[in-house]
């Protein structure tokens, strides 16, 4: 359980890492700070309570 718990961590570091640059932030930090203004939670909390991948 704790190396799917690792995968679903990189993936979604990955996934955020892409989009920030997708977007044109210069790093992750700057597009969460952005996202979370906008909003009002951050971008991880968006995919899980979004997506069902809490569930998992």
């Amino acid at each position: 359980m704790e190396t799917f718990s690792k995968s679903k961590k990189a993936f979604m570091t990955k996934l955020f890492t892409t989009i920030a640059e997708k977007v044109g932030y210069g790093s992750v930090l700057a597009f969460s700070k952005a996202f979370k203004q906008i909003e009002a939670m951050s971008p991880r909390k968006f995919i899980l309570t979004f997506t069902g991948l809490n569930d998992l």
